[in-house]
């Protein structure tokens, strides 16, 4: 959870608008060129609750850039802020994500990435002789449940 500042809390109570950016691989990209950003992180995952279950949170923005200017598996740090006319409040970040597919329409010059939290750099193969060593940490989990 996001802590905000007494100047963003007194921004937030009058009349304001929100501003976003995005760093990706280091570079900030602006209000300017962004055109659509969207994140998603499901609760439940495939829709029910499940024990064990933590689903990857989930980006997708569009924007006015060369594709070529996005390294593989770039960082990308969305940030938002609440401004009024005279004001602004500090940069809020929401989350790390990482490339991971990316379409450029050659015509409009338009770049839509998406990309995943960290969650999926968890992801282990399974390899044959590792099991006794999880089962027993399985156990662990089923008792402390119990």
């Amino acid at each position: 959870m996001n802590s905000t500042s007494t100047l963003y809390n007194s921004i937030f109570s009058s009349i304001h608008r929100f501003e976003v950016k995005v760093a990706i691989a280091g570079t900030d990209y602006g209000m300017n060129v962004l055109t659509s950003l969207s994140s998603y992180r499901s609760v439940f995952g495939s829709g029910s609750p499940r024990l064990g279950l933590a689903p990857a949170g989930e980006l997708s923005l569009s924007l006015y850039l060369d594709s070529a200017s996005v390294p593989r598996m770039a960082e990308i740090r969305p940030y938002f802020r609440v401004v009024s006319d005279t004001q602004q409040s500090e940069w809020i970040t929401k989350g790390v994500y990482f490339v991971d597919t990316r379409e450029a329409d050659t015509t409009t010059g338009l770049l839509t990435l998406h990309a995943y939290d960290a969650m999926l750099k968890g992801e282990q193969a399974y390899r044959p002789g590792e099991e006794a060593v999880t089962l027993r940490l399985l156990e662990k989990v089923w008792e402390g449940l119990g």
